[in-house]
């Protein structure tokens, strides 16, 4: 049995099957069954934005963020912006 290992997330979504027209056809294909990364999203840049400010002021050493992306059949599809990913 193989696990998703989503480590340091830093925020979350799912999006059901009535709904799932609100993510993009081309990201649904691609990541139907895998674990995709999506760069530069505008969803990864604010929410980037929000943690490093934080860790600024709290004087941590921000992590670097990425953004992944996995659909199932008729949904859900799961998004999450998090520090790394990985299969184990």
């Amino acid at each position: 049995m193989e696990a998703l290992l989503f480590d340091e997330v830093e925020a979350f979504k799912c999006t059901h099957l009535k709904s799932l027209c609100s993510v993009g056809q081309d990201l649904r294909r691609q990541s139907y069954g895998t674990v995709i990364s999506i760069f530069e999203s505008p969803w990864l840049q604010e929410v980037k934005q929000c943690y490093i400010d934080y860790c600024a002021s709290a004087r941590f050493t921000p992590k670097e963020l990425q953004h992944f992306m996995i659909t199932f059949d008729d949904g859900p599809c799961y998004e999450f912006i998090c520090g790394a990913f990985k299969a184990v």
